[in-house]
């Protein structure tokens, strides 16, 4: 059985992910203190946070039970890293792993302006406010389009699939929500799969 440290099997994620999405450029870095066995992993862009933690959920080596206010193991894994030879046993030292993605105002700008081409109403309402798309950004966005309020009933297309979201009250809402279920991987920005 060959055992990582929790800086080696940041090593192996960054590895991994490196990989998994050879374009994007991922941050991955050992907590400090009390969460020295805790790992944070960054990017701008690129793939969802879900499809992310789908990849590096592996590497964890224990789980955080609220009931008993403790970590359980989650044992050995048994790892293949070479089709051509047989798997090995791994043991990983990581208590968590944590990711933040951060959307770029490119990718802000490029949702909204989707949305305003698929929805009239709402290029109509982008107008009316004098709000550009393209001037847009991700810190300003709330607070530039929360005037511009959506009914609860009614749903936003984009990419031809309505914008999901546990509460969508103003176009801030439903762009941020547009961005963050969005994978920016491929040539073409595409809605990654929410379930």
């Amino acid at each position: 059985m060959t055992v990582f440290t929790t800086k080696q099997t940041a090593a192996e994620i960054r590895k991994h992910l490196r990989a998994t999405w050879p374009g994007v450029k991922f941050s991955v870095r050992c907590d400090r203190g009390t969460a020295s066995s805790w790992i944070r992993v960054s990017w701008t862009d690129g793939p969802t946070d879900q499809q992310v933690r789908h990849e590096t959920h592996q590497f964890q080596g224990a789980q955080f039970n609220g009931m008993t206010d403790s970590y359980d193991d989650l044992g050995e894994a048994l790892v293949c890293t070479n089709p051509a030879e047989l798997p090995e046993v791994r043991r990983y030292y990581c208590d968590g792993i944590n990711t933040s993605r951060d959307i770029s105002d490119p990718a802000v700008v490029a949702a909204a302006q989707t949305i305003a081409a698929e929805n009239p109403d709402i290029r109509a309402a982008f107008s009316i406010e004098d709000i550009d798309p393209a001037a847009l950004t991700y810190n300003r966005l709330h607070r530039d389009l929360s005037t511009i309020r959506l009914d609860e009933n009614r749903w936003i297309k984009y990419h031809g699939q309505p914008v999901t979201g546990r509460h969508l009250p103003d176009l801030g809402s439903v762009i941020s929500a547009a961005v963050h279920c969005t994978d920016y991987t491929g040539d073409t920005p595409t809605v990654a799969d929410r379930h």
